[in-house]
């Protein structure tokens, strides 16, 4: 009797053995596939690839340019500072103020203005009427004014969001005008980058008087008549070598080193210093009694509420005399506590003094 074919269990096929490869086939062809590796390399390297590309090189990245860091401005009331590179040297620095709105309806005289902000601005050197840069502008707020921005009870500026926090100590708020920089003026992605870079630390007091290092002050040098004074840069910012010809008293003005409202002046006149010389009915020995680069030295003031002037005037040599003179000008801005007045801290002033000396 025929029988079924049996589909489960299929009659396994005998496979061929493989045929045996000797140690020297193997070698040969490992040697084979390296070469061919090291061909591929080595002409796609040299461009002798006959092939075309087959590998498309990745394009370069090229990093974001970063400012070059070399000097910082500080800001020692305040308590802050900003990184600036190289191309920043000789900037200005202008301190103006501007209005804040409440913004609940609650105030209804003044126009709604209920307080001011102080706005600190760095200047480009390179920036002039024909040729206006991006600047740095930085908000300086009270606890109690952010405490009211923050909760959108009180507004500054035209723009409709409040601005930007960039860093705070136990008394100052710094912030960044809202949309500062939507006049997209030239080198606003540089500042863009710069605001960014501001560091808080704790200020050093209201009036100043509580300093006493200097290291950190900036440093005037004068070679031609030689002598150097260091000076606090967050208060005076601005340095001009006037060398500006003075006829009552002749002499020159030597320089004239600016800040908000307060000015430093050095001048050389064309006298010997007379101790008896009449200031305001009294004889210049019998004011206060002052040094300057280790030589006696005699003190007053000078002017009205308007501009005070502390003068401080000693021997040059024996035919001209030196005066240092501290000129602090309200014009019609002044508030009292918005700005430092020199002229009202007698410990700063003795402290800038005691820096003079000098070189030859």
């Amino acid at each position: 009797m025929e029988q079924s074919p049996n589909f489960l269990k299929p009659e396994t096929p005998v496979s061929a053995k493989p045929p045996h490869l000797s140690m020297s086939h193997w070698l040969v062809s490992v040697l084979a596939i390296i070469a061919a590796v090291c061909f591929f390399l080595v002409s796609y390297a040299y461009g002798l690839w006959p092939f075309g590309d087959l590998i498309s090189p990745l394009p370069a990245i090229s990093p974001k340019p970063t400012p070059q860091i070399a000097r910082a401005y500080s800001n020692d009331q305040f308590g802050f500072s900003i990184d600036l590179p190289d191309s920043w040297q000789g900037y200005t620095v202008n301190q103006i103020k501007e209005d804040i709105y409440d913004i609940t309806g609650q105030t209804t005289t003044n126009s709604g203005v209920v307080d001011s902000v102080q706005i600190i601005e760095l200047h480009h050197p390179q920036e002039t009427a024909q040729n206006p840069r991006e600047d740095i502008p930085i908000m300086i707020f009270t606890l109690e004014q952010w405490m009211h921005i923050h909760n959108e009870e009180w507004s500054v500026g035209a723009a409709p969001i409040p601005p930007t926090l960039l860093g705070q100590n136990s008394q100052w708020i710094m912030a960044l005008p809202a949309r500062y920089n939507f006049d997209y003026k030239p080198g606003w992605e540089e500042v863009d980058q710069l605001v960014h870079t501001l560091k808080a630390f704790e200020p050093q007091g209201g009036t100043l008087s509580e300093r006493s290092d200097v290291s950190n002050w900036k440093t005037y040098t004068n070679t031609q008549y030689g002598f150097e004074f260091r000076y606090p840069g967050d208060i005076f910012q601005s340095v001009l070598n006037e060398n500006k010809e003075l006829k009552n008293p002749s002499g020159v003005q030597l320089v004239d080193i600016s800040g908000n409202f307060n000015n430093i002046f050095i001048s050389i006149y064309s006298s010997p210093l007379d101790p008896s010389e009449n200031i305001d009915g009294s004889p210049l020995k019998s004011l206060d009694s002052k040094k300057l680069g280790g030589k006696d030295a005699f003190g007053y003031s000078y002017g009205d509420a308007g501009c005070l002037q502390y003068r401080v005037k000693s021997s040059y040599n024996d035919s001209q005399s030196i005066e240092m003179t501290f000129l602090s000008c309200s014009g019609a801005d002044w508030t009292s506590g918005d700005v430092l007045v020199v002229n009202d801290d007698q410990k700063l002033l003795d402290l800038i003094l005691s820096t003079f000396k000098f070189t030859k």
